[in-house]
């Protein structure tokens, strides 16, 4: 997974800040020279750099699961020692600001897989995950929360996949959350740590395996009494487009003059024909923000379609860049977007609303 790595940024940039402080100030509060022996050269002396940081909570499973590539309960084998990374000899941390850095490495047993969306890794494999911090060439970096595994214990742990042509490079593994990516497991029960808001303390190992299955959304043929779509388009988030068939309003952007909202009328017979279309281009089958990467939009126009069926909530959204995708799922995205604009800005309810004023550059 690509993702941007803000966290671990964040963290080495205060190491670098630290190591800085260590070398111009005596007696730093959160740094502080301690000597290995009684000489107390400058080789035998150790830098110790810890760092109290607040980490990021994920509130739901789902969220969590958005910055995972692979869910594994595996056993650790063995604590490998700390090795201090040079920047410029690392692909994958050039562009980082830093030039040297702790990592921990740990082999792990995969003793089950969960979840695997890149990567190669099966049941029975062994694999290296890498943290931040540790004891090497007398530098002891420690950062609050970050917990190392205990060799011979087994956990559940979230792990991001960086890709990388040289498969033995460091920070290929490591934990997609220094709280909620490794959860301790004893006697067939889960103990994440006490900050952790995603899984109750003493949940059996099965309740999580539960957990990890998506849900299978059934959808009936015809449509359902309680269907109801929730569309909104905007490209100033203060000022929104949004047709609302649960409570039966509509808005629109005014632009410099701020927006209009109305209630809205309409037949079953048109929440039938926007079913169907949904039917049609496997809107049902979609979730998530299905966006490009690597191409920009200005101005960007976001959009987000949330509906419901059988008592369920869905949701999937997009933006300018959706219609450049080659994906079926992308361009199948792009026209049903169209295709409720088209029926927003056609209705009576709408047509009735003051003209826009201005534009977006």
């Amino acid at each position: 997974m690509k993702r941007t790595r803000n966290i671990a940024f964040f963290l080495f940039f205060l190491f670098a800040l630290s190591v800085l402080s260590a070398c111009n100030f005596t007696g730093a509060s959160m740094t502080s020279m301690t000597p290995v022996n009684k000489e107390n050269t400058a080789a035998e002396t150790t830098l110790w750099l810890h760092q109290q940081i607040e980490p990021m909570i994920y509130p739901t499973l789902e969220k969590l699961l958005a910055d995972t590539d692979i869910v594994i309960i595996g056993t650790v084998k063995e604590t490998l020692p700390a090795v201090r990374l040079t920047q410029s000899e690392n692909d994958m941390w050039k562009s980082a600001v830093w030039e040297e850095f702790n990592i921990t490495p740990s082999l792990i047993q995969v003793d089950e897989v969960l979840k695997s969306d890149v990567g190669d890794v099966t049941a029975g494999e062994t694999i290296r995950i890498d943290q931040m911090g540790g004891f090497v060439d007398n530098i002891n970096e420690t950062i609050s929360y970050i917990k190392y595994p205990d060799v011979g214990s087994s956990y559940v742990m979230f792990i991001t996949f960086n890709e990388s042509a040289n498969t033995d490079e460091y920070m290929t593994y490591e934990y997609s959350s220094i709280v909620d990516g490794l959860m301790q497991i004893t006697d067939g029960k889960v103990y994440p740590p006490k900050a952790s808001q995603i899984f109750e303390s003493g949940i059996s190992v099965e309740d999580v395996r539960l957990a990890m299955v998506p849900e299978v959304i059934v959808i009936p043929d015809t449509m359902p009494d309680d269907f109801a779509v929730y569309f909104e388009f905007w490209i100033n988030p203060d000022q929104k487009n949004i047709l609302d068939t649960y409570t039966g309003g509509i808005q629109k952007d005014l632009v410099m003059n701020g927006t209009q909202h109305s209630e809205f009328a309409y037949e079953r017979e048109e929440l039938e024909a926007i079913y169907a279309k949904m039917q049609e281009l496997s809107i049902f089958e979609l979730s998530g923000n299905i966006i490009s990467d690597s191409i920009q939009v200005t101005p960007n126009e976001i959009f987000l379609i949330r509906y419901q069926i059988n008592g369920h909530e869905y949701t999937v959204s997009g933006d300018g860049t959706t219609e450049t995708l080659e994906s079926m799922e992308g361009q199948h995205l792009y026209t049903f977007m169209e295709y409720l604009r088209a029926y927003m800005i056609n209705t009576t309810d709408y047509k009735a609303l003051p003209e826009a004023v201005g534009g977006y550059d």
